[in-house]
């Protein structure tokens, strides 16, 4: 795909100032991003044809710039699953694949509808592209593991009405282990085809460029 011309709806704004970030953000993802770039087969499959997305919840950007670089938080704190099953599942991740994956790591999806519903602002979800060496997880069997986990059956017989702790700590351990060798895990193989089923793709990074999709529609060729 060639970007021949700017397609947008507000007429006031500036052609030449899109193109012109457009040329910056592709000059900084050659310099910052090769090995993301060389993965996915180019700058144009990262932000047209195979993007990541990911929602975008508190995160601002400076008045006229559409991009900025993100620190990933190497200690996060989930938000909906007992931290206590984080661990189990992250301790899952640890042993198979060197990584913590759940609390390192940038949660994307190649499915905009998906990214979407996490978007709480009207430029819409952020197209991920990370920084440096990176790699990623995801599920051949989940679409999203949290929404999986919600449907898996964890609860302990009588709720654990007899057993002791460490016997209740044993069963969690179990039933996690079990969910997650379910789950049919894939680590650094299969990325484009994984974006393109709309997989959550797990991304371990430092770094990642974040770029607002509205921007990245508005250049599409028709």
């Amino acid at each position: 795909m060639k970007i021949n011309e700017v397609i947008f709806e507000d007429t006031a704004t500036d052609k030449r100032a899109l193109l012109t970030e457009y040329a910056g953000i592709q000059l900084f993802t050659k310099e910052h991003c090769q090995p993301y770039l060389k993965e996915i087969g180019g700058f144009e499959n990262a932000v047209f044809r195979l993007p990541l997305y990911r929602g975008i919840l508190g995160l601002n950007f400076d008045p006229g710039t559409y991009s900025k670089v993100i620190t990933v938080n190497q200690n996060r704190e989930p938000t909906d699953t007992p931290a206590e099953m984080q661990v189990l599942i992250d301790d899952w991740f640890q042993r198979r694949f060197g990584i913590r994956f759940r609390q390192t790591s940038l949660h994307t999806t190649g499915n905009l509808m998906t990214a979407t519903q996490y978007t709480s602002v009207v430029s819409g979800p952020l197209v991920v592209i990370p920084m440096g060496n990176f790699h990623y997880a995801y599920s051949e069997v989940y679409k999203d593991l949290y929404q999986a986990l919600q449907r898996f059956n964890t609860k302990p017989p009588e709720n654990g009405k007899g057993m002791s702790y460490t016997e209740l700590e044993q069963f969690y351990k179990d039933r996690i282990t079990e969910f997650m060798e379910t789950g049919d895990y894939r680590f650094d193989k299969d990325l484009s085809r994984a974006i393109q089923n709309g997989n959550e793709i797990m991304i371990s990074c430092k770094k990642a460029l974040v770029i607002q999709w509205s921007f990245l529609k508005a250049l599409v060729t028709k």
